[in-house]
């Protein structure tokens, strides 16, 4: 709800996890996509210098959790499924959120597994939730490492060619601030 979005004070810590239990139970998303979220949010505003406010956390948290979404999981992820939670927003919006969130992020999406490890705890000890008792097995560290740089050089090979096209018709065209 966008008018709840432009609240002027700051969000309780159960409004937090209340948002973030909606979200992880409708989309099934695992322990894993809930750290990569937060090592996003972190890389963002240290890349960006953003600062979180009443106004913005959702957008940020949510952008963060499409990217890990899409880059941790096995399903085809679409912003589009993302709707269902949030009826007032249009998947241009959600394709924006994504497209500026990366762009923040100098399309820097890879983790290893050190990092990853570095959040996992950080989350298992701020949680009261049950959290698995390692952070990722090995099997699962190459796969985060192999995925995310994946999910990097097809980010940064797709702006390479939109920089390469034409700009005979190229429009300015206004840019919403999804994320400020």
């Amino acid at each position: 709800d966008r008018s709840s979005s432009h609240c002027s004070t700051c969000p309780s810590i159960d409004h937090i996890q209340n948002f973030l239990r909606m979200i992880f139970s409708v989309q099934r998303l695992s322990t894993e996509c809930g750290v990569m979220c937060l090592a996003y949010m972190d890389r963002l505003v240290e890349c960006t210098k953003l600062t979180f406010h009443p106004t913005n956390w959702r957008r940020v948290v949510l952008g963060a959790l499409i990217l890990a979404s899409k880059v941790w999981e096995e399903q085809a992820v679409w912003n589009a499924d993302f709707l269902a939670l949030f009826p007032s927003t249009t998947v241009n919006e959600l394709n924006e959120l994504e497209r500026q969130y990366l762009t923040g992020l100098h399309f820097n999406v890879s983790l290893s597994g050190s990092v990853y490890a570095k959040y996992y705890f950080e989350l298992k000890s701020l949680s009261e939730m049950q959290f698995p008792s390692e952070p990722l097995s090995a099997e699962k560290i190459k796969r985060l490492e192999e995925k995310s740089a994946g999910f990097q050089y097809k980010h940064n090979n797709h702006n390479k060619l939109l920089r390469a096209q034409s700009i005979d018709h190229f429009e300015p065209k206004s840019r919403p601030h999804i994320i400020d």
